[in-house]
C-alpha cells in the first residue's frame, strides 16, 4: 500500500471517529433528536472529505514527491561522508 492510500485512509478513519464521538455526545448530551443532528452530520462528513481529499492531493503532488526524493537523497549521502 502506498504511503498516499495509507494517509488518506488513517486520516479518513481518524476524522470519521471523532465524527462519530461528536454526534453522539452532540444528540445524547443536548438529548435532541435524530433529525436536529443532521445539519451537524452533513458539516462533519463533508470537512472529512475535504480533508481526505487535500490529504490525497498533497502526497500525490509529483513535485512533493521529487523534493522529498531529493532530500532523502542529500540525507543519505550527508550520513555516507560523516
Amino acid at each position: 500500500m502506498s504511503l498516499r492510500w495509507r494517509k488518506s485512509l488513517s486520516i479518513a478513519g481518524c476524522s470519521l471517529a471523532i465524527d462519530v464521538f461528536l454526534v453522539a455526545y452532540w444528540r445524547w448530551g443536548m438529548h435532541d433528536s435524530w433529525a436536529a443532528t443532521t445539519r451537524l452530520d452533513v458539516v462533519l462528513l463533508v470537512f472529512t472529505a475535504a480533508t481526505t481529499a487535500y490529504t490525497w492531493w498533497w502526497y500525490g503532488d509529483p513535485r512533493r514527491e521529487e523534493r522529498v526524493r531529493r532530500l532523502r537523497r542529500e540525507r543519505d549521502e550527508r550520513a555516507r561522508l560523516r
